[in-house]
């Protein structure tokens, strides 16, 4: 595979990527602003439509990238950058400009030196898929747990793990998006889906290192 054929998928996952956080980043400060119209649908029932849409946005663009056009799968990639960006409004209300800067320049420089080291890194990655996954369930079966049983212990276990999890799955995600610019060599539309499927990947990673990040930096300023 040549250098321009991976530059080319990877400079359309990245673009795909940052135009996600900044919808998301956009919309999370507008519902923010406008949290009176926005409230309703961070409670109660409104909540539960709001995540099982996300969750059906995720299937349906991971499960449907040979069926779907690049197009429709990029619309349904930032309608869920925008239920996101709901989601995540309440953010702007628990965290200083400070930490979400600070979480934000952190998260990037990890992202970043993870990305580099799975590109550069000669081990495969792909052998410790069972174990990422392995974790990956039980950093969200933890984290629901954790709803009902509000254990400072499991938090700040289930904070740092994440931390160490999501750093691990950037580095095994862009391994395998390497492969995947590869098979795709030469179909343009098809590589087209593929890159708006790493960017959500991506995004996602991304997202939950940031959260976790920010849950240190704003953990640290209460203290103090």
């Amino acid at each position: 595979m040549s250098d321009s054929v991976l530059a080319a998928f990877f400079n359309a996952v990245f673009g795909w990527m940052a135009a996600g956080l900044s919808v998301t980043a956009l919309v999370a400060w507008l519902a923010f602003k406008n949290m009176a119209t926005v409230a309703p649908m961070l409670s109660g029932g409104g909540i539960i439509v709001l995540v099982v849409a996300e969750l059906a946005l995720v299937w349906v663009v991971s499960a449907a990238v040979r069926k779907i056009s690049a197009s429709v799968a990029t619309v349904l990639f930032l309608i869920y950058a925008a239920l996101n960006g709901v989601m995540l409004s309440g953010v702007f209300m628990v965290a200083s400009p400070m930490n979400l800067a600070g979480a934000f320049l952190i998260t990037a420089a990890m992202f970043g030196t993870m990305c580099v080291y799975g590109v550069v890194t000669k081990r495969n990655l792909a052998s410790m898929r069972g174990l990422f996954m392995m974790a990956l369930v039980g950093f969200c079966i933890a984290t629901v747990v954790n709803v009902f049983v509000a254990s400072s212990l499991l938090y700040w276990a289930i904070t740092y793990g994440g931390v160490v999890l999501f750093c691990g799955l950037t580095a095994y995600d862009i391994q395998r998006l390497t492969s995947i610019a590869a098979m795709t060599a030469g179909d343009g539309e098809l590589a087209a889906r593929y890159s708006i499927v790493g960017a959500l990947t991506l995004y996602l990673d991304f997202i939950n290192l940031f959260l976790l990040i920010l849950r240190i930096l704003a953990s640290n300023t209460r203290r103090r």
